[in-house]
């Protein structure tokens, strides 16, 4: 007899099943809350330091479509150009009366570091098509592996991405509809209060200090399920 047969493989088979635990894959209604929570906080730290800040397409149907849209229910539709327009809407109209400047943001919450976010290229080309004036905000649990720093906000013009991306060689050209990803670095000179400063004022520094906290509080446990 040898060792092989002394085991039993079957019975080691079934403990196995017993115990396995498929990888966890979040449900489209629990991706929507992460984003819409990350969006959120974004939208109270903006608000909260002198910004009037608007859902787009406020007091309008164009949230309800969205969703449809998001969940495949145009996939269809003899107007494709639209379909596209509205599926990557951007998610903010940011105002600031002083300088009268309006912008439009889109935010993505991302459990990475900062230096390694990835976005898809193909998401990516219909926000320069479509809206190449507006502006990526990446919101991330986590600390920058570089510096140790606890800052959670970057931000990136999208007609600026492709500039960022580490590996520019998986950039697909301008007809490839590419389906994978590619990672794009932030770093210390793409924080938020580059792009909208009144957050590095004093007075506002506390706002910034506690919408960090929420994130780590409340996005990094839902993120660190997302690892597992």
């Amino acid at each position: 007899m040898t060792d092989d047969d002394s085991v039993d493989w079957e019975k080691l088979n079934e403990e196995a099943k017993s115990t396995y635990e498929p990888p966890y894959i979040p449900a489209f209604s629990e991706t929507r809350v992460i984003g819409n929570t990350a969006k959120e906080i974004v939208r109270t730290l903006l608000s909260g330091s002198e910004y009037l800040v608007y859902p787009f397409g406020y007091e309008s149907y164009f949230t309800g479509i969205k969703d449809l849209v998001h969940q495949g229910k145009f996939d269809d539709t003899p107007t494709p150009k639209v379909v596209k327009k509205i599926r990557s809407m951007p998610d903010l109209v940011v105002i600031d009366e002083e300088i009268e400047q309006i912008d439009l943001v889109e935010v993505k919450f991302r459990n990475e570091v900062p230096t390694d976010i990835s976005l898809k290229p193909k998401i990516v080309k219909r926000y320069e098509k479509c809206w190449p004036e507006s502006t990526l905000v990446c919101v991330t649990p986590y600390k920058n592996p570089e510096n140790e720093c606890n800052y959670h906000f970057y931000f990136c013009k999208i007609n600026e991405i492709r500039e960022k991306a580490r590996d520019t060689s998986y950039w697909p050209e301008e007809d490839d509809d590419y389906e994978g990803i590619v990672d794009v670095e932030f770093t210390e000179s793409d924080r938020l209060e580059h792009c909208f400063p009144n957050l590095s004022k004093s007075k506002y520094k506390e706002n910034l200090e506690k919408m960090g906290k929420f994130v780590r509080n409340i996005l990094k446990d839902w993120s660190e399920k997302l690892k597992k």
